[in-house]
């Protein structure tokens, strides 16, 4: 469960106002949550104070005390003369307000986030001299930033600090909280230039692209029963400087490096797709490749599969091993005919990526001492 106020006085603040709690009962479960090392948040919903909707209806309706347009014309950003047409038009949605301010070009990107950041009580970052940092958010994968439209400032030890672009979207940050698994610290930054930096971004992640280019993947051929595995060099089963040659191994070596557990090739009518499953969602690998060269790297995938690469028309199954960074890993290949062609679904089965630990699952400290605790019980 993610943390929704940042400081617990705020949240102590919204409970009493709203007769929830008394100082008592609060003082005694902020006690047993510092006992439980647990947040005062996830206590309310465990003991059935409070659930997790409520909190955030709660977290949001703290900030309805002071209107936006206050803000605005405190701010002298536009004057009342402007503001108020749009006020009739967009009474009841501040989101939509905002948008309305932008698109008459009212107001800029920045001074949009320095409005939520006051809102909402957050700081304002600039990122004038934002450096990113791929090897420290190498764990966070980009497209998540894409989609999310946010950027990691600092890792400290409580949690991630991140600059947003709209701290009203209260589904969306506890989503994000909820796929990096871990607290989050925000504050609010100009949309235009998270986007503008998370491009930027895609050099720093370039330099997988080239390592990759140096990378020979290491086949692994069964010759038999009871014989040696013989490693073939993947650039021995064709031309070594075949341009798909390296794509193939490009997206096969940055799947890996990524933790990627599935590779989709996706044919279409006039391009051919690729994408990454990480983490149960499916993001795209690259950009998409032109139609001509679908039937040269479906064909390079049976070969390395050796599957039938005349045969068009019925599904294939295959597989094939490589030896990376002294250990092995195994893949399934799955070829199905499609209406624009041939799609491939690449399985990687590394039992390195796939190792978990208790702790990564998303447990509290108090439910994983317990889990553990009925695990090791006789009766368990």
């Amino acid at each position: 469960m993610g943390i929704l106020f940042a400081k617990a006085e705020d949240l102590r603040d919204v409970l009493l106002k709203n007769h929830l709690l008394n100082e008592t009962e609060w003082q005694t479960m902020l006690s047993k949550s510092q006992n439980l090392n647990i947040s005062p948040e996830e206590l309310l919903v465990r003991e059935g104070y409070l659930k997790q909707q409520e909190l955030m209806e709660l977290y949001i309706n703290r900030f309805k005390r002071r209107p936006l347009s206050e803000i605005i014309l405190g701010r002298q950003l536009v004057s009342p003369a402007q503001l108020d047409p749009l006020l009739k038009e967009w009474q009841q949605d501040e989101k939509g307000l905002l948008g309305a301010l932008r698109q008459k070009n009212l107001l800029n990107a920045e001074q949009l986030a320095q409005l939520l950041a006051e809102k909402y009580e957050l700081a304002y970052v600039e990122l004038r001299d934002y450096v990113y940092d791929a090897e420290q958010f190498s764990p966070i994968p980009l497209e998540i930033m894409e989609t999310f439209n946010f950027l990691p400032l600092k890792k400290l030890p409580e949690g991630y600090l991140l600059a947003i672009d709209d701290p009203s979207d209260v589904v969306k940050i506890d989503n994000l909280r909820t796929l990096l698994a871990v607290p989050l610290i925000l504050k609010v930054a100009n949309a235009e230039k998270i986007r503008e930096l998370i491009e930027k971004n895609r050099g720093a992640r370039g330099v997988l692209t080239e390592i990759a280019e140096d990378f020979k993947l290491q086949i692994i051929r069964e010759e038999g029963e009871g014989e040696e595995e013989k490693i073939v060099v993947a650039e021995d089963l064709g031309d070594a400087q075949s341009p798909m040659i390296k794509l193939v191994n490009s997206i096969i070596f940055q799947a890996i490096e990524r933790r990627v557990s599935d590779i989709h090739i996706e044919s279409a009518e006039d391009r051919v797709v690729v994408k990454y499953r990480i983490d149960g969602v499916l993001y795209k690998a690259m950009d998409n490749l032109s139609k001509r060269f679908h039937d040269t790297l479906l064909s390079r995938l049976k070969i390395m599969a050796e599957l039938n690469i005349a045969e068009k028309r019925v599904p294939q199954d295959g597989r094939f091993k490589i030896r990376y960074r002294g250990r092995t890993i195994d893949f399934r290949v799955s070829i199905m005919p499609s209406i624009f062609g041939e799609d491939a679904v690449i399985r990687i089965l590394d039992k390195i990526a796939i190792t978990l630990d208790l702790k990564s699952l998303g447990f509290s400290s108090t439910d994983l001492e317990r889990f553990e605790k009925t695990c090791a019980s006789p009766t368990a």
